[in-house]
C-alpha cells in the first residue's frame, strides 16, 4: 500500500503532567506536557501512558478548530526522566503501583538518578531502602519490568511500520506475546480487527516472517479475504466452488489446497458450509449468524396485534387533523401498520409516502405507543426528519454503537433492550444484514417494527438484499405505493423515475421543467465539460453553491466517464491548488484543504468530537461526508467537520476516504440533493441497468441532468438486468414458515 507522502517532523520532548483524555479502546490520548516548564497539549496513540513520564513526540504543531494549537504526535515514545525531578514526578505519578509520595522521596534520596537501573538490574538493593522489605523489593521491580517489557513491544512493532493505531491495537489484545503472535500469523492484520490490505500483509509475510506461498495459515487467510471482499459485492455467502475457483487464481495455488482450507476454516468454527436453496454456501460464521437471526427475529415480531380500535374512524380523524385526503392504499397502510408486528411499506417518488408516513405516525401516537425513527445514514436519517417532522437519528446512534475490545459493540442490544414500542426504519434499501440484525437484538419482543423503502432502488452496498428477501418472502405485511399524486405529476423527475423503472424512455429538456439532457458524445472531453457546467455554469444560472447543491454521480469509478477523473477535475475546478494551502497524497488520490469528503468504510475507532457540545464521542461510517478544514503533514493528520462532527483524520486512514466531488450511484444512495448530475455513456453494460438509472433519478430534488451520450440513457431503460446476490435471508424465512405451518 502506498503510503502519504512524508513530511519532516518536529521532535518534543518533555514530562507528562496529565491525562486529559483517554480512549480506553484505541489509546488516543489527550495529555498536557511539561516542556521548559511551560505546559502543552499533545495528542496521538499510546499504549501505556501515565502523569510524570518523560516522553519523546514526533509530529507537528496543528491548530484545532475547537481546543487550539496542539501537538498531534505521529509517534510516542517513553525515555528515561532527564533529572531527578523529572524522576521523582514520574515515581510519584502511580505509573508503577506501590510507589508513594514519599517512598519515591526516599528511593531518589538514596539512589539519585540510578534509581531506575537497580530497579531493573539490581532489585535486591531496593531493600536499602527504609520501608522496603524483600517481598516488596521483588514485587516492585516485577512490576517495573511489565513497563519495561511494552515499551520494548511497542519498540519491536514500530520497526514493522504499522499504522500506530495497529501497533496500540496488537499490544492492547495480546500483550507482550504481540510480536510472537505476528510472526505465527501476520495475516491477522488483514482481518476486520485490523483493516491492513492483504496484497501489502502476504508481501510481509513472505518477506519478514518467510511464509511460504502454500502455508495453511496463508491459504486460510485468503479464503476469508475473498468471503471478506465479496461482502463489498453484496454477498452474504459465496458457492464452494466459485470461492474455490476464486481463492485459487487469487493465490496461485490449486484448488485442493483451498477446499482443504474451507474444511479447516469449518472445524475452528470461522466458516459455515451449509445448503441454501440448491447451493452449497460458504458463509463467514457472523454473517451466517447474522441471516439466521434476522429470520427468527422478524418472524417472532410478525405475529398480529389485534386493535380494539375503530381504525376506519382513527383514519378519518387524523385526515381531519392534517387537512388530507388519503388515497385508498394510504389508508391501508396506515390501518395495517396498527394490526402488524412488522409492517413495510413501499413507494417511488410522488406516491405520498411522506404524507403516509405522517399519518402512520399520527395512527400510532393515538394508540399510544412510543416511537423511534432512524435510516442507515446520516443524511438520510436528516431528510427523514425533515420529510416526517419527527426526529430520526442513524441506527448507529439509536443503538449507541461503538467500539469495545476490539469488536463494533451496541450499547442496546438483546439484554439492554430499546424501551420504544414502535422502531420506523426509513431507506431500507440501503440496510445491510449485521446493522439490521443489531437493530432487532436491541428491540422489545413485544414491540413493533415498521420498515420504509423504495425495492426498485439499488440494494445495499455492504452485505445482503434484505427490502427484496422480506418483500421476496410474501410472510410480512406490506402495501407498496404506486398513483403518482397530482401535485407530483409536473415534476419529470418524479414522471421519468417511474417511466423508467416500467421500461419506457424519459423525456427530456422541457425549458420549463427539471430534467434535461446535457450531450457530450466525445468522452475523452467528458471531465473538462463536466467541470466547466458545476464550476460556472449551473452557479451562474440557478445562483448555487458547487459545493453543497450540485453532486456529480456516475455508474463506476473508473475510466473517462469514471469518479476518479471526475473528482481529479472537479477539484482542480473548484479547489485548485494555491500558495499556502496544505495538501497531501495518498496513492493517486490527492487531498486538499477545503476539499468535499468522503468516508467509505465504518471506522468504529477514531474519536470525533461532536461541535455542538465538545464532547467526545467514536465513530465515522460509510457515506459520511464532510470538508477538509485543515492538513497537518508533519504531524499526519488532517480536520475533518463531517456535518455535526469534527475529526483529527490520521493518515494512516486515509485509504478510507475518496474525494466526494462526484460519487458512484451507489455511494448516492439515501441522499437527496438540489441538483444531480449523472454521467452516461455507453460500453458498460453490467453497470448500465435500469435499477441504477432510477436511483440516480431518485437522488435529484430540484434538477436532474443527464450528461453524456442519450444513447447510454435508452440502454439503460432497457436493461432490467440485476446482478445476482447470494444472500439466504429469504430461504431462511420460508423454512420458518414451512415449520410453522408443518
Amino acid at each position: 500500500m502506498q503510503q502519504p507522502t512524508p513530511a519532516p517532523s518536529l521532535t518534543l520532548e518533555g514530562v507528562v503532567n496529565k491525562i486529559i483524555y483517554r480512549n480506553e479502546e484505541n489509546s488516543y490520548v489527550v495529555m498536557e506536557l511539561i516542556c521548559d516548564e511551560e505546559p502543552q497539549v499533545a495528542v496521538g496513540y499510546a499504549a501505556s501512558l501515565s502523569p510524570g513520564e518523560s516522553v519523546r513526540l514526533t509530529g507537528s504543531y496543528a491548530q484545532h478548530q475547537t481546543y487550539g494549537r496542539q501537538f498531534a504526535a505521529a509517534s510516542i515514545e517513553t525515555i528515561p526522566p532527564g533529572d531527578e525531578k523529572a524522576l521523582l514526578r514520574y515515581l510519584q505519578s502511580g505509573a508503577i503501583r506501590g510507589i508513594g509520595r514519599s517512598l519515591a522521596e526516599r528511593m531518589v534520596k538514596h539512589f539519585g538518578m540510578e534509581t531506575l537501573s537497580v530497579m531493573e538490574k539490581e532489585p535486591n538493593r531496593l531493600t536499602e531502602v527504609k520501608g522496603i522489605t524483600a517481598a516488596r523489593a521483588h514485587q516492585l521491580a516485577q512490576r517495573y519490568q511489565q513497563l519495561l517489557g511494552a515499551k520494548q513491544v511497542m519498540a519491536e512493532l514500530r520497526a514493522f511500520d504499522l499504522p500506530a493505531y495497529v501497533a496500540v491495537k496488537l499490544y492492547k489484545q495480546y500483550g507482550m506475546a504481540c510480536v510472537e503472535v505476528l510472526s505465527r500469523d501476520p495475516y491477522l492484520l488483514c482481518t476486520e480487527d485490523y483493516g491492513l490490505d492483504f496484497e501489502r500483509v502476504d508481501h510481509a509475510a513472505a518477506e519478514l516472517f518467510s511464509i511460504r506461498e502454500t502455508a495453511p495459515v496463508r491459504v486460510r487467510a485468503g479464503v476469508l479475504h475473498i468471503l471478506r471482499h465479496n461482502l463489498g459485492n453484496g454477498h452474504t455467502f459465496l458457492p464452494i466452488d466459485a470461492l474455490t475457483t476464486t481463492a485459487a487464481a487469487f493465490l496461485e495455488l490449486d484448488d485442493a489446497l483451498v477446499r482443504e482450507a474451507i474444511e479447516s476454516l469449518q472445524a475452528e468454527d470461522e466458516v459455515v458450509v451449509t445448503g441454501v436453496a440448491n447451493l452449497e454456501a460458504v458463509f463467514l460464521k457472523r454473517y451466517y449468524t447474522a441471516e439466521a437471526e434476522i429470520a427468527a427475529r422478524l418472524m417472532a415480531l410478525s405475529e398480529r396485534r389485534p386493535c380494539n380500535r375503530d381504525l376506519n374512524k382513527l383514519v378519518e380523524e387524523i385526515e381531519a387533523a392534517q387537512g388530507v385526503q388519503y388515497a385508498a392504499m394510504q389508508k391501508r397502510a396506515i390501518r395495517n401498520c396498527a394490526e402488524n408486528g412488522v409492517f413495510i411499506l413501499t413507494g417511488g417518488p410522488g406516491t405520498g409516502k411522506t404524507t403516509t408516513l405522517r399519518g402512520i405516525l399520527a395512527m400510532l401516537e393515538q394508540l399510544g405507543l412510543e416511537c423511534l425513527l432512524a435510516a442507515p445514514t446520516g443524511r438520510a436519517a436528516k431528510r427523514m426528519s425533515e420529510l416526517s417532522g419527527a426526529t430520526a437519528t442513524t441506527i448507529h446512534r439509536m443503538l449507541g454503537m461503538s467500539l469495545r475490545s476490539g469488536a463494533p459493540y451496541a450499547r442496546f442490544h438483546e439484554n439492554n433492550r430499546l424501551e420504544a414500542d414502535v422502531i420506523i426504519v426509513d431507506e431500507v434499501s440501503m440496510l445491510e444484514v449485521t446493522l439490521f440484525d443489531a437493530l432487532l437484538r436491541a428491540m422489545k419482543p413485544e414491540a413493533r417494527l415498521i420498515l420504509v423503502g423504495d425495492a426498485n432502488q439499488l440494494p445495499p452496498v455492504g452485505a445482503g438484499n434484505i427490502l427484496r428477501d422480506l418483500l421476496g418472502s410474501d410472510i410480512f405485511s406490506s402495501v407498496e405505493l404506486t398513483e403518482i399524486f397530482r401535485q407530483s405529476r409536473d415534476s419529470l423527475i418524479v414522471v421519468n423515475a417511474h417511466s423508467i423503472n416500467k421500461g419506457e424512455y424519459p423525456s427530456f429538456n422541457d425549458r420549463d421543467n427539471d430534467f434535461f439532457l446535457v450531450s457530450c458524445p466525445d468522452k475523452a472531453k467528458a471531465a473538462e465539460t463536466l467541470a466547466g457546467l458545476v464550476a460556472r455554469r449551473l452557479p451562474k444560472a440557478y445562483k448555487v453553491d458547487p459545493f453543497d447543491d450540485i453532486q456529480v454521480i456516475s455508474p463506476t469509478r473508473k475510466g473517462e466517464a469514471g469518479t476518479a477523473l471526475f473528482n481529479a477535475r472537479l477539484q482542480e475546478a473548484l479547489n485548485p491548488r494555491a500558495s499556502g494551502k496544505a495538501e497531501v497524497k495518498q496513492g493517486d488520490k490527492l487531498f486538499r484543504v477545503g476539499d468535499k469528503v468522503m468516508q467509505i468504510h465504518n471506522n468504529y475507532e477514531l474519536p470525533v468530537v461532536l461541535t455542538d457540545t465538545g464532547e467526545v464521542s467514536q465513530g465515522l461510517f460509510n457515506g459520511d461526508v464532510g470538508r477538509i478544514l485543515d492538513i497537518d503533514r508533519p504531524g499526519e493528520t488532517m480536520t475533518i467537520r463531517f456535518d455535526d462532527r469534527e475529526v483529527a483524520y490520521p493518515f494512516d486512514c486515509l485509504h478510507q476516504l475518496e474525494l466526494a466531488y462526484a460519487v458512484t450511484v451507489h455511494k448516492s444512495q439515501g441522499s437527496e440533493y438540489p441538483i444531480v448530475i449523472m454521467a452516461a455513456y455507453t460500453g458498460m453494460p453490467r453497470l448500465q441497468t435500469r435499477n441504477l438509472f432510477y436511483t440516480a433519478v431518485t437522488r435529484a430534488r430540484q434538477i436532474f441532468i443527464a450528461f453524456g451520450e442519450e444513447q447510454a440513457l435508452l440502454q439503460m431503460t432497457d436493461n432490467s438486468r440485476e446482478d445476482r446476490r447470494y444472500s439466504a435471508l429469504k430461504y431462511l424465512l420460508l423454512e420458518y414458515l414451512e415449520r410453522d405451518e408443518g
